[in-house]
């Protein structure tokens, strides 16, 4: 498993038009796609794709992410509040949804330098809807490899999961100017916020 490998498979669930997101249970669609293909290999190559999916994520953990998510996803009155509130896991959420839209999509939300350059994509609560990725390597060990139990597979499972860890959330936040936001992406504004 590497970073190529990686995005083919994630590739799998990012062609969906957003009118298909409503017709049954559109995460576990996207959770089964992969976790059909990664069946085939190894649970060493599973878990090294659950590493770089959360390389993934950890590297959208920054400042200018919040705050693009922050206007799509919060509703005006809230942004002018005093006290915001943003849940950890709501942006993990949104995170997760960055990667499942792709490579190149990742890429450019991730480097972005001006709103123009992500102005086009949509980033309202209602289309980013979670990718349900980040469970995959767990429920495959819980359906499929863990049976018939096998001390490998259970060393390497137990090693992974000591592996992973949460980022300092709140460190982040105190770096954010919230009441400057509608001047920073003053056209994000106007488009979530006409």
């Amino acid at each position: 498993m590497n970073e190529k490998i990686f995005w083919e498979f994630v590739s799998l669930i990012d062609y969906h038009p957003e009118t298909f997101y409503n017709i049954f249970d559109y995460q576990k669609y996207q959770a089964d796609l992969i976790k059909q293909e990664l069946l085939e290999l190894p649970f060493h190559d599973v878990l090294e794709f659950d590493k770089i999916y959360n390389q993934k994520l950890d590297a959208l953990f920054l400042s200018k992410i919040i705050e693009i998510h922050i206007v799509g996803f919060l509703p005006f009155e809230k942004l002018k509040e005093d006290d915001i509130y943003v849940s950890n896991d709501i942006f993990r959420d949104f995170r997760g949804w960055v990667i499942g839209q792709g490579q190149k999509t990742y890429e450019l939300i991730k480097n972005f330098e001006k709103e123009e350059e992500i102005l086009h994509l949509n980033f309202h609560i209602e289309n980013a809807n979670l990718c349900d990725i980040e469970m995959i390597a767990n429920q495959l060990y819980e359906e499929s490899y863990s049976k018939p139990h096998d001390d490998e597979v259970e060393r390497l499972y137990k090693n992974h999961h000591n592996e992973n860890y949460f980022l300092d959330f709140s460190e982040i936040l105190n770096q954010i100017n919230w009441k400057n936001l509608d001047k920073k992406y003053p056209k994000s504004f106007a488009k979530y916020h006409p």
